[in-house]
């Protein structure tokens, strides 16, 4: 059985311009970086499975997390408390699965530099 059936929903112009604006400002798009897989008696090795490209959104705020979740479908959103001066719960949007990488890349790259660079490497 499939583990999601979901895509990234079909965004409208304004909705991909808000989005992509808001990942050159706020957000990053980068390639995670290789694994490393350890063996016993045969010490650390890279193991074969390709680099994931991520697409993140950190912010104290909920309300633009609370949007970016509502408006794709896609991503997960995690959080962990600030240990700082002012402690507020700082949230992550992140979207690590290729298909919705690769789905919401392709409809933001128009109003976003930092996808459209990603895709040119993709392809």
């Amino acid at each position: 059985m499939p583990r999601r059936m979901m895509q990234v929903a079909q965004l409208s112009p304004v909705e991909a311009a808000w989005i992509g604006a808001f990942i050159v400002a706020v957000g990053s798009v980068y390639r995670a970086q290789d694994y490393k897989c350890r063996h016993p008696g045969r010490g650390p090795r890279v193991c074969t499975k390709k680099p994931r490209w991520v697409i993140r959104v950190t912010q104290k705020d909920p309300e633009p997390i609370s949007v970016l979740l509502r408006l794709t479908g896609a991503g997960k959103v995690y959080g962990w408390m600030n240990q700082g001066y002012k402690k507020a719960p700082i949230l992550v949007w992140q979207v690590q699965s290729q298909v919705d990488v690769r789905d919401l890349a392709t409809q933001i790259a128009p109003y976003c530099s930092k996808v459209s660079t990603m895709l040119k490497e993709v392809e």
